[in-house]
């Protein structure tokens, strides 16, 4: 039943359980309302399934709705029997994981506006200015529309970054690699659309009024883009954690340049910011949706997503020396029940056989495309216990 000032959710604790039941060894996630200020998701997790340590770019509140579930959190284990309700602030790690089958619901909640450019750690992204810059209320909501778009790229970059370098404090090679993965998916999918459309709409617009600031923004546009390749190509947690540090200084300069630069240009000129975001949304937007690159459809919202799929690894942008390396990290990363899309040039029965010999039995292999341009094989990990 929705109103104008209201929407009921679910009826009762039995209306919310039946959102989403519980299947056996798997951690399930459906959004089940969305509204100013706050997401609401209903997780179910099967006794003995995890989801493992993630960071929320946005603070949430967790509550069990029914059985019992353990959070880890700032060092702290805490129990989550029915009726239990935990605040985790913005960007702390965090785990849950199910001691009997386990239903609950995630708050995600808004921050305030004064909020959504903050970083956290050594990088902080300049606080928005009050002045008005646009002469239109369309053309100021579209710079808003900007801000908000770059202060969700940064906040993820950041998610990451602490997940990467966590990673690498622990010395766990595994996590590290498994992290970098989901990281170069990012990189190479929401992160590439948004600043391959930025170029062409804003940056042709921006080059009619100032061609030096617009070799600027393509000189850290490309920055961009050659720090998140060296990623991809350290070869240890350490390393990778280095470079990651360095995209997200060249990210921060990147994102700064268009807040204190970019917009400001565009607005004074008189462009139309609205038709030019619009544009830009368009192409950008697909990712937000379920379609386009497979690999970051499904964008973490605190680790859970709607009806998640597996994510895809494409091992045809992995340098070849570290291609094997980089599958067994990422095999190596999945938890009991887990599994991904390998996304390969050729058929990897060389490489299959070094998954069977490292691990003899655990992964499940099912091919879902033979090539002639690619083959996609999903790996499932049929450990009943992997932690």
């Amino acid at each position: 039943m929705e109103a104008a000032t209201h929407t009921l959710v679910t009826k009762n604790t039995d209306d919310a359980q039946q959102v989403r039941p519980v299947e056996k060894d798997k951690v399930k996630t459906r959004r089940v309302f969305k509204g100013p200020g706050v997401t609401m998701i209903r997780l179910s997790i099967d006794s003995g399934a995890v989801m493992t340590e993630h960071t929320a770019a946005v603070p949430i509140v967790l509550q069990s709705i029914s059985g019992n579930a353990v959070i880890e959190v700032g060092g702290e284990r805490i129990d989550m029997s029915a009726g239990a309700i935990v605040h985790v602030d913005a960007h702390v790690p965090h785990s849950v994981e199910a001691i009997t089958p386990a239903h609950l619901l995630l708050l995600l909640l808004e921050r305030a506006p004064s909020e959504k450019a903050k970083t956290p750690d050594a990088i902080q992204e300049p606080a928005r200015s009050d002045v008005v810059l646009a002469s239109t209320g369309a053309d100021a909501a579209a710079i808003e529309a900007v801000l908000d778009r770059h202060a969700e790229v940064s906040g993820a970059l950041s998610g990451y970054a602490t997940r990467v370098i966590d990673a690498a404090i622990a010395g766990d090679q595994g996590s590290a690699v498994g992290t970098r993965i989901e990281l170069l998916a990012w990189c190479s999918g929401p992160l590439a659309d948004l600043l391959d459309a930025e170029a062409a709409d804003f940056g042709r617009a921006l080059r009619e009024i100032d061609e030096a600031l617009a070799d600027r923004v393509v000189h850290e546009r490309d920055a961009v883009v050659a720090s998140s390749l060296r990623v991809a190509q350290t070869q240890s947690a350490a390393e990778g954690a280095a470079e990651v540090a360095g995209l997200r200084v060249h990210l921060g300069q990147y994102l700064r340049t268009y807040e204190s630069r970019v917009l400001p240009a565009l607005a004074q000129s008189k462009r139309a910011l609205a038709a030019l975001w619009a544009t830009v949304e368009a192409q950008t937007s697909t990712v937000a949706a379920g379609e386009g690159h497979a690999a970051t459809d499904h964008v973490c919202e605190c680790g859970v997503v709607d009806e998640p799929e597996l994510p895809e690894l494409d091992v045809r942008t992995v340098p070849h020396a570290i291609r094997h390396a980089t599958v067994f990290g990422a095999l190596d990363a999945l938890h009991a029940g887990a599994g991904m899309i390998l996304i390969a040039p050729h058929d990897p029965l060389p490489l299959l056989a070094q998954i069977e010999q490292r691990t003899p039995g655990r992964f499940e292999v099912s091919y879902l495309e033979r090539g002639p341009q690619a083959w996609r094989l999903q790996l499932s990990n049929t450990a009943s216990h992997d932690r």
